[in-house]
């Protein structure tokens, strides 16, 4: 495949849809990176709308040109230039023919039906007016040919931007297949030693406040432990689901948890909080739980207010 891949004969098989799936992804790639293929698959693309024009495609290929070359807007406007533009060279040569087998002089038309004798000032007007139908022949396919050009700029320009994202996506592929070979020929190492020691854990059980500027408990906490469970009892345990948020006494936020559940206990319904030791300093705080109702916005369900003193 890559020995042939600019040969205009499998240009034209991949615009006829006529290769594989991974000969079509080379080609891509190919012509993406390579302005000159590009430039010779456009060249490609005029030669079969030609061929389809003058009717020299076989019944399989022009089926597949319809269902492939024919799909755009643009496709099918450029189709309709070439048969215009063969359409006139076929008149155009057909008069040449014409004109060439005049070879024997025959008496005027202007001279048989209205007995006017062609004069030079006649045959320069007739020159003049051929001169201008030719003009203005040669003005309206320059403009047609200007639109076409800036309909290809648009969609090259879209294809390059396609091609940077391509060249994108594909440099993040290659990152990745890196990083996971990378991964793959790390040496195996021994598996990790469970620790023998267990995290220290600080129950508090804080009382509930009926405002956020009550005074609440004092509690002493000690360096060496590493997670605070935080009880708290409910005063509504209606709701399906609760949130936390604790505080600080100025109000910024340290923790937030959500979808708590409520538990049952011998002393009623609470809430246990999980919060790592090391966001607790020595201050004051405020634990805000809120109730989530039916309707899924969150109604207050307490405050609870303590003081931390670091030991």
């Amino acid at each position: 495949m890559d020995k042939d891949i600019q040969s205009d004969e499998t240009l034209k098989r991949y615009l006829l849809g006529q290769i594989s799936h991974e000969e079509r992804e080379q080609i891509e790639r190919e012509y993406l990176a390579n302005k000159d293929l590009f430039d010779q698959l456009l060249a490609v693309e005029d030669d079969l709308m030609d061929e389809y024009a003058r009717g020299q495609l076989s019944v399989g290929e022009r089926n597949q040109f319809e269902v492939a070359l024919l799909a755009t807007p643009r496709q099918r406007e450029k189709l309709r230039e070439t048969l215009y533009l063969n359409e006139s060279m076929r008149r155009q040569k057909l008069a040449a023919t014409r004109s060439q087998k005049r070879t024997a002089p025959r008496t005027s038309f202007w001279v048989s039906v209205f007995g006017i004798k062609r004069t030079p000032g006649l045959a320069a007007v007739f020159a003049f007016l051929l001169l201008f139908v030719s003009t203005a022949s040669l003005f309206i396919r320059e403009r047609r040919l200007d639109a076409e050009l800036q309909r290809m700029q648009v969609e090259r320009a879209q294809m390059q931007q396609n091609q940077r994202d391509l060249q994108s996506r594909l440099q993040d592929q290659q990152k990745e297949k890196s990083e996971l070979q990378q991964l793959h020929n790390i040496p195996p190492t021994e598996p990790l030693k469970e620790s023998t020691t267990t995290p220290t854990i600080a129950t508090l059980v804080l009382p509930l406040i009926s405002t956020r500027g009550d005074e609440g408990a004092s509690f002493t906490l000690k360096g060496s432990v590493d997670m605070v469970h935080l009880q708290t009892p409910l005063a509504n345990d209606e709701y399906n689901s609760y949130e936390a948020e604790l505080q600080s006494a100025d109000g910024v936020s340290v923790y937030k948890l959500t979808n708590l559940r409520a538990r049952k206990t011998a002393r009623g319904s609470t809430l246990l909080l999980r919060i790592p030791a090391k966001l607790l300093k020595g201050r004051n705080y405020v634990l805000k739980v809120s109730g989530i109702a039916a309707n899924r916005l969150p109604e207050d369900a307490g405050f609870y207010s303590f003081q931390i003193v670091r030991n």
